[in-house]
């Protein structure tokens, strides 16, 4: 198993505010980067920190920008800080918790056979599911997730 980016209690500074993020627990990796819970300010926070590789001028540019825009409403899971570190490749953005009842898009369109589909679902049981992922290229939001329909927005970033 390949070693962590932050070890617990490793600080971070965060941008515009200049406000120290702590790392406490490695959540998960991808291929864009590794996801801590974290500690922005006393609150409870996921730190997510790109792999040198996908952490591109025009990746920070994006995600300097969503931070200055904000969040379309507060159902969003939303970039709210950037972060840096100069002993660190690459950087990051500090963002909201995904809270336990939602699940993961990945599972979702896993269709595991041993949970229901999102067709199988009443429309209420996922209908306020919001999605956020950042490509090289666009960011894409997903909102209003049903049985029925699905709005898909793309908001481009470069």
């Amino acid at each position: 198993m390949e070693q962590q980016i932050f070890r617990e209690g490793q600080t971070v500074r965060t941008e515009p505010s200049g406000m120290s993020c702590t790392a406490e627990k490695l959540l998960g990796a991808g291929g864009q980067g590794e996801v801590y819970k974290a500690s922005l300010g006393g609150e409870a926070v996921a730190l997510k920190w790109l792999f040198p590789q996908m952490a591109t001028p025009e990746q920070r540019a994006a995600i300097e920008l969503l931070v200055r825009k904000g969040a379309p409403s507060e159902h969003f899971l939303w970039p709210i800080e950037l972060a840096v570190d100069h002993n660190v490749q690459g950087f990051g953005y500090v963002m909201g918790l995904r809270p336990a009842r939602f699940k993961n898009i990945v599972d979702l369109m896993k269709g595991a056979s041993n949970r229901p589909s999102a067709r199988s679902l009443p429309p209420a049981s996922i209908s306020r599911t919001t999605i956020c992922c950042f490509t090289r290229r666009a960011s894409v939001t997903a909102t209003s997730l049903s049985a029925t329909h699905s709005s898909i927005r793309i908001m481009a970033t470069c």
